[in-house]
């Protein structure tokens, strides 16, 4: 296992050394040269553009100043947002978290919904009901994320108006922000109405979760299906249910066990589409998360931010994927084993 974990390691090193000289690269891509990427519109004067040179090594080669760049993300010192001259570093924080609690939201429903549906697809393989569930796989991957997020705008909040179209919570309540997830702020304050604040941060976090949580389920629903017919089929299964075990028995006592690693493998690929999608729902509902903040620095050309936003989002969806690998690799000894592990 050590050695398996030690391989790992390395992997995400060389891997996110390798995304850190990536985004360093953007800051010469701009045409102009990274003064010019910097400072797009020529604002800043002689004084504040030395500073901006000696943060960023910019008199010296290209290798120095990406020395220069991997010592200030140690450091935390990534630079103020050219946008609302706020330090970038608290900028990541607070919007990573925000996006977290989205995905972290749309993750659990993936996974309520999805795994039972995709057992009852296996176990009722062939019949109306599996070809049912196919149809709604189907359909929730075939339609874009956004179609869905427009279209629970126009039934759920302009049609019935059972829930609001943005935001993260009413604007009547003022929650002090400590770590940045809004339900936990709720439940940390003192603030007089504190229910009411949750039920609208509940109401505000409905209809995006949804949108959001649709495609995973179904990926989820299809790849748990997949993996227990396959499951099915082994020698063992067949000589349990010679035994004359009943199917629950043999469902849970045999094929969820197994099923259990490669489940584990499966969140970690679900982190991409995960992020992306929420990404795109947090721009349509104005949810204040790394993706809203991502386009918004794109519009602004603000280069300083798109590096960080990128480079944060990247790193996330690899530890994520590394962190499952050593879940799946910890509970099922062939998996570590693996050749290409």
């Amino acid at each position: 296992m050590w050695r398996y974990f030690v391989r790992k390691l390395n992997l995400l090193v060389i891997t996110v050394l390798l995304l850190t000289l990536l985004s360093f690269w953007l800051l010469h891509l701009i045409p102009g040269g990274p003064m010019q990427a910097l400072d797009p519109q020529g604002t800043l004067n002689l004084l504040e553009q030395q500073k901006l040179r000696d943060l960023y090594g910019l008199d010296q080669g290209f290798w120095a100043q990406y020395w220069h760049y991997l010592n200030n993300i140690l450091d935390g010192n990534w630079g103020v947002s050219r946008v609302d001259q706020t330090p970038i570093s608290e900028k990541m924080v607070s919007t990573f978290l925000a996006t977290l609690q989205l995905t972290l939201a749309a993750m659990i429903i993936a996974i309520v919904v999805g795994v039972p549906l995709g057992i009852l697809s296996a176990v009722k393989y062939g019949s109306f009901l599996d070809r049912s569930i196919i149809g709604i796989n189907l359909i929730g991957q075939s339609v874009p994320i956004f179609w869905w997020a427009m279209m629970l705008i126009l039934i759920f909040a302009l049609g019935l108006q059972w829930f609001p179209i943005s935001g993260r919570i009413g604007l009547l309540f003022d929650v002090p922000e400590h770590t940045h997830i809004i339900l936990l702020d709720i439940f940390l304050s003192d603030i007089p109405a504190r229910d009411e604040a949750l039920m609208s941060a509940l109401r505000h976090l409905t209809l995006p979760t949804i949108a959001v949580a649709v495609m995973p389920t179904t990926l989820m629903a299809q790849f748990t299906r997949a993996s227990l017919l396959d499951i099915f089929d082994q020698n063992y299964i067949q000589a349990a249910r010679a035994k004359g075990l009943s199917s629950w028995h043999v469902l849970v006592r045999h094929a969820l066990p197994n099923f259990f690693s490669s489940f584990v493998r499966q969140l970690g690929a679900l982190a991409n589409p995960l992020l992306t999608g929420t990404m795109i729902v947090e721009v349509i509902f104005s949810w204040p998360g790394s993706g809203r903040w991502l386009i918004h620095s794109l519009l602004a050309r603000d280069v300083p931010s798109i590096q960080a936003c990128m480079l944060m989002i990247s790193v996330s969806v690899i530890c994520i994927s590394i962190f499952t690998d050593l879940i799946a690799a910890w509970s099922n000894p062939k998996e570590r084993n693996q050749p290409h592990g």
